[in-house]
């Protein structure tokens, strides 16, 4: 199913002095439909308000004015029964694992938890969490809080997948981890796309090309160009995609002379 946003808006509130604040636009009027099967990747300036996209996507922030539909159903007017059923089927991947994860509980607990939501076997759950490098000879019995940043944000990305959600936000899930074990994850990620509305958010504009099949370029609380990743490559029409690109080119460029 897809998921629509509608005319939303976002403002915040930040204190310039102490009798003094300022309204800070973060989203401005935007209406987008995300279709299940696709990756969107998401990138933008800091600040350009892809966090906050992401976020009122699927509710985890409220907007100002319009509306979020998943289906035929608009969520931010769902009661609070059906709100739960709706945050069940939804999964958000942070940049700092420690949102999601219980650091004084193990690797196990986490794993077997994420099996009993959906009520499947933990053998099953320990399969996806072999494969994406996370054995249970090995992790089981591990403390979060012992792990490392990068095995706290793998073990986030397939408590996320054993999940089976219809609907996926990833916040730069990868930061902490090495090129190869990223490209490994986004390669996973990729093979289980169908069937899910999937929105990947990165400063790394490298990580967002490779597992896209949709860019949407953000800035100044917009969303300025959307082009399937072909095009974004080939024919860029925004400004800030062209500096965003021939920044991310010039890194490229200069590490391998």
């Amino acid at each position: 199913m897809r998921l629509y946003i509608e005319n939303i808006s976002k403002v915040y509130k930040r204190r310039t002095s102490a009798f003094k604040w300022v309204d800070i636009p973060a989203l401005k009027n935007i209406s987008y439909e995300f279709d299940e099967g696709t990756i969107y990747g998401v990138i933008g300036p800091s600040g350009s308000g892809k966090t906050t996209l992401a976020n009122i996507s699927v509710l985890y922030d409220r907007p100002d004015s319009g509306s979020v539909y998943y289906g035929n159903k608009e969520v931010t007017r769902m009661k609070p029964a059906d709100l739960k059923s709706y945050a069940g089927i939804v999964r958000y991947v942070f940049q700092d694992p420690y949102t999601s994860l219980e650091p004084l509980r193990t690797v196990g607990w986490h794993i077997d938890t994420a099996a009993q939501s959906i009520h499947i076997v933990q053998e099953e759950a320990w399969k996806i969490a072999t494969y994406l490098g996370m054995p249970e000879s090995r992790y089981r019995d591990s403390i979060v809080e012992d792990l490392s940043g990068g095995q706290r944000q793998r073990l986030a990305f397939i408590i996320a997948m054993i999940a089976d959600p219809a609907i996926i936000i990833l916040d730069e899930p990868f930061s902490m981890l090495d090129s190869y074990n990223s490209m490994f994850l986004l390669n996973y990620l990729r093979m289980n796309k169908k069937g899910r509305v999937i929105i990947y958010i990165d400063q790394n504009i490298g990580k967002v090309l490779y597992v896209a099949d949709r860019i949407l370029v953000m800035d100044n609380g917009s969303i300025v160009e959307d082009q399937e990743l072909s095009g974004i490559l080939s024919t860029p029409s925004h400004e800030t995609t062209k500096k965003l690109l021939k920044s991310y080119r010039k890194i490229y460029d200069g590490l391998l002379k």
